[in-house]
C-alpha cells in the first residue's frame, strides 16, 4: 500500500499545457479555452482541481497574505475571474455548466483559493469544495498542509487517508490519497448521478440538489456545512412525480395499474398502465425499469427514458437476471 499525502500546490493533473514547472499555471487564458471547449461540447459538470498557488513553490508555510495586500488580492481575483469568464462566454452560448471547484489545501480561508473567488461572480453555477477527514471534521494532512475552508466553502467530501484501487494488474494494489482536489470530483460525480435522473435539470437546480442532499443527511463539517452524501440527492430526485425511483419507495401492481409512494403518507402516483393483470413486479437499474410478469408469464417492461416511464422492449442485458431487483 502507498501513501501518498495530499500536496498543497497541486495535488492533480490538470489538461496538458496548463502548467509552469510541475505545479503553477502559467495561462490563464488557456485554462478559460478549456473550460470553454467543454463546456461547448456539452459538459453539464465541469470539475477543477486547482488552487492558488502563494508564493509558488514557496510551500504551504509561505503566510497568508492580508486582504489589504492589493497585489495579493489581484492575484487572487484573476484567477476567479478567469473561471467566471469562461461561464459568461459559454452562456452567450446557451450553455450554463456546474462547475466544482477544490477549496485548496493549504489550510486558510479559501478566499486564497484564487480560482474559487468565481463563485463571487457566478453563485449558482460555482460550488467549492473542501476535504474532510476520517473524524468528518476538516482534513489534516500534515504539520504544513489541510483543507482550506471558510464562506466561499459550499459542501465537504472525503479527502484525507481516503483508500482507492490503483489500476495495476494487482486487484489488491490500493493507494491512499487525498485533498481537496480528490474531494471535489467527488462531488462532481454526484452531481453527475443527478444529472441524467432529472436532463432538465441545469446548474443552479444540480447544486441545490447536492447541497439539500447533504443537509438531509446532516452531518456538518464545520460552520454550518455539510459532508457530501451520494444517496439523498438521488431520493430527492426520485420524489419528483413522474421521475425515476430510488430507494425504499413502495411500488405495486394495482387494479392493472404500477402505482408508486413516493413520499411517505402521499398520494400513490400511476405510472404506467399495463391493459392486462400483472403479478411479480421488479425495479431494476437503479430505478429506471420495471418490469412484471404478465397472465401469461411473459416477462415486459416500462423504462424511464430521462422524461417520462414508457413501455420498452426487454432490456437483453446479461445482468439482468430475473429475481434482481434496486
Amino acid at each position: 500500500m502507498e501513501d501518498r499525502e495530499a500536496d498543497p500546490r497541486h495535488p492533480s493533473h490538470p489538461a496538458p499545457g496548463l502548467l509552469k514547472g510541475e505545479y503553477v499555471i502559467e495561462d490563464l487564458g488557456l485554462l478559460q479555452q478549456h473550460i470553454i471547449a467543454v463546456g461547448l461540447a456539452g459538459a453539464d459538470i465541469i470539475n477543477l482541481s486547482i488552487s492558488h498557488v502563494w508564493g509558488e513553490l514557496g510551500g504551504p508555510t509561505y503566510p497568508e497574505p492580508s486582504r489589504s495586500d492589493k497585489n495579493a488580492v489581484r492575484s487572487a481575483e484573476n484567477e476567479g475571474r478567469a473561471v467566471a469568464g469562461a461561464l459568461e462566454r459559454l452562456e452567450t452560448h446557451g450553455r450554463l455548466p456546474l462547475i466544482v471547484i477544490s477549496a485548496g489545501n493549504w489550510g486558510r480561508d479559501a478566499y486564497w483559493g484564487g480560482f474559487t473567488l468565481a463563485k463571487l461572480d457566478r453563485p449558482d453555477q460555482v460550488l467549492v469544495v473542501g476535504a474532510s477527514g476520517l473524524d468528518n471534521g476538516r482534513a489534516i494532512f500534515s504539520a504544513t498542509g489541510s483543507s482550506n475552508y471558510g464562506a466561499l466553502v459550499d459542501i465537504w467530501a472525503p479527502g484525507n487517508q481516503v483508500g482507492v484501487l490503483t489500476g495495476e494488474l494487482d486487484p489488491d494494489s490500493v493507494t491512499v490519497t487525498g485533498g481537496t482536489s480528490f474531494a471535489a470530483p467527488l462531488v462532481a460525480g454526484v452531481a453527475g448521478l443527478v444529472k441524467p435522473l432529472d436532463p432538465s435539470l441545469g446548474a443552479i437546480q444540480l447544486k441545490d440538489r447536492v447541497l439539500r442532499g447533504a443537509q438531509r443527511r446532516g452531518v456538518v463539517v464545520r460552520d454550518g456545512q455539510y459532508l457530501l452524501d451520494a444517496y439523498e440527492p438521488l431520493r430527492i430526485a426520485a420524489e419528483k412525480q413522474g421521475g425515476p425511483l430510488c430507494g425504499s419507495q413502495p411500488v405495486w401492481i394495482q387494479d392493472r395499474q404500477i402505482v408508486v409512494q413516493r413520499i411517505p403518507g402521499g398520494t400513490p402516483e400511476v405510472l404506467a398502465n399495463l391493459n392486462e393483470p400483472g403479478w411479480s413486479m421488479n425495479v431494476w437499474r437503479g430505478g429506471q425499469t420495471i418490469s412484471y410478469r404478465n397472465e401469461d408469464d411473459v416477462t415486459k417492461f416500462f423504462t424511464f427514458n430521462g422524461l417520462a416511464w414508457q413501455a420498452s422492449l426487454s432490456p437483453n442485458d446479461d445482468d439482468l437476471q430475473w429475481g434482481g431487483a434496486l
